[in-house]
């Protein structure tokens, strides 16, 4: 019999304490730290607008990803890609593959550039779906790679001088 995996995209707001629950306890398998940590992040940083995009076996959250809408000196609009946690035991099943592809239907939806930082380890997982390096330059000081989807959509210049502004 074959497993029954569901799909779900919701926005933060209409997200249950259960199911802001199930998703601090999946990204607790991969970044440490309490449930309880995660929850007071989450209800931190996490605005109503956010998608968050699950997929369940039944009723068990087995994967996660966060896409965070933003915007540069209230001009340009980018989503941040945040977060993409597959169960431990559910990995090399084609689940982030489903999540990634989902996420990019949204990004290409908004007709807006697609931003995530990642560690280089998994900057080649991130190419294959067509992500880029953005060149540092040194312009971001961080030991993370930037990485966009669809930066065409506006200069590289302008989306660096004004990202600077927002990340100093």
């Amino acid at each position: 019999m074959k497993k029954s995996i569901k799909f779900r995209s919701m926005k933060t707001q209409i997200l249950t304490v259960n199911k802001i629950h199930q998703i601090c306890k999946l990204k607790k398998q991969h970044y440490g730290f309490s449930i309880q940590k995660k929850k007071n992040w989450f209800k931190r940083n996490i605005k109503e607008n956010y998608i968050h995009n699950m997929i369940y076996l039944k009723e068990d959250l087995i994967g996660y990803n966060c896409l965070r809408t933003h915007y540069i000196k209230k001009k340009i609009k980018y989503i941040l890609f945040d977060t993409i946690i597959i169960d431990k035991k559910f990995r090399k099943l084609g689940h982030s593959k489903k999540i990634m592809k989902y996420s990019i239907k949204i990004i290409k939806r908004f007709k807006t550039v697609g931003i995530l930082f990642c560690k280089n380890k998994m900057k080649n997982y991130y190419l294959k779906y067509e992500w880029k390096v953005l060149k540092n330059d040194n312009f971001l000081k961080s030991k993370k790679i930037c990485m966009t989807y669809d930066l065409d959509k506006i200069s590289i210049e302008k989306f660096k001088n004004n990202f600077l502004l927002l990340i100093k």
